[in-house]
């Protein structure tokens, strides 16, 4: 009976890393990031700096709600706990001079992190790091160059690397990869230049790649077959609370608003919300916005656009003032997902 205890102590230990906010005994923080590194506190309003972690753009949340990773010193990568504030620092396996590297991206279940880099002296390489284990290693050594950043994003269908470059007769490419390494496909971009890509999922599950060049036109191809669909609507929502509200975009004759879902039925645009400042307001960008966020528990908002708040309940909270408003500013609350909202149409009808 003893050593079974032990076991299970062991097991729980082993876990704790990959435990939901629910989990949590404070609520989820409010992440600003760009001009520095800025945590709040929405129960407390309390605000702290968080130097330690870095500053910038191209942070993401892990799917637990627990860490966010970060690129530093070209395509080394920072993970930062946002509860035990620890900072993890590891080290590119493939260390060169002169990185032009992806943001990261993690694993469905939040065990590792995917990131891609050129380097000046011509390697294209796809890295990846297990929390677990504490390794990183290079994935696919034979990417091709891109220019701008790539886009990697990792789904239960694999790993895509987006990867444009003008200069090549091949244009827009995006290989998909086994989480092994092993190339599932040549290319789901169908060359579309300057798209923004997402994995979203129907009814039952199914995984397709969204490939939209802004918030009303595009497409969606699924990674098994290569055949294309559109999709009536994608809506954004909470993975920790799929219940919760949710926000979309939806297009009229006159203009594309924000639209908020609440549980019970209840929609509204943000628009509609009491200030002047977001009479046109819409997610930037439209898959993974940095001007809007749903908190973990998918009954509450942030914005920090031109008007910075906090919905919740029909009220509008300002957000402090003494976290930083800037071009590039943005808001993390929690992680973010992706479903197809009404039909899922085919071209063939």
């Amino acid at each position: 009976m003893k050593n079974l205890l032990i076991v299970c102590l062991i097991a729980f230990a082993l876990s704790a890393p990959y435990l939901s906010v629910g989990a949590q005994d404070e609520p989820a923080p409010l992440v600003f990031f760009g001009r520095g590194l800025f945590l709040l506190n929405e129960e407390t309003g309390r605000v702290t700096a968080w130097s330690q972690c870095g500053d910038g753009l191209g942070f993401r949340i892990s799917p637990t709600g627990e860490w966010i990773a970060r690129l530093q010193d070209d395509s080394d990568l920072r993970l930062c706990n946002l509860y035990t504030r620890d900072i993890i620092n590891v080290p590119a396996p493939y260390e060169r001079d002169g990185a032009f590297a992806s943001y990261p991206s993690w694993s469905p279940d939040g065990g590792q992190i995917a990131w891609s880099a050129s380097y000046e002296t011509g390697e294209h390489v796809l890295m990846t790091y297990d929390l677990a284990s504490n390794e990183a290693q290079v994935l696919v050594d034979d990417l091709l160059p891109s220019y701008p950043r790539p886009q990697v994003l990792w789904g239960e269908s694999g790993l895509v690397v987006v990867i444009e470059n003008r200069s090549d007769e091949q244009g827009r490419v995006a290989p998909l990869y086994s989480p092994t390494g092993e190339l599932l496909a040549e290319d789901l971009s169908n060359h579309i230049f300057f798209a923004l890509y997402a994995w979203v999922t129907d009814d039952s599950g199914k995984e397709y790649l969204a490939r939209y060049t802004n918030s009303a036109i595009g497409d969606l191809v699924d990674p098994e077959t290569g055949i294309i669909y559109f999709a009536q609507g994608i809506e954004m929502y909470s993975p920790l609370a799929p219940d919760g509200l949710i926000v979309t975009v939806t297009t009229n004759s006159e203009q594309t608003q924000a639209l908020v879902e609440l549980p019970d039925g209840e929609t509204f645009t943000v628009s509609d919300l009491d200030n002047d400042a977001l009479s046109d307001f819409v997610p930037f960008f439209y898959f993974e916005p940095r001007n809007i966020s749903i908190a973990p528990t998918g009954d509450a908002f942030a914005i920090f656009s031109l008007t910075q708040f906090i919905w919740r309940d029909g009220t509008m909270t300002d957000v402090p003032e003494n976290i930083p408003a800037a071009d590039g500013t943005g808001v993390i609350w929690g992680p973010s997902a992706y479903r197809i909202q009404g039909e899922l149409l085919s071209p063939a009808g």
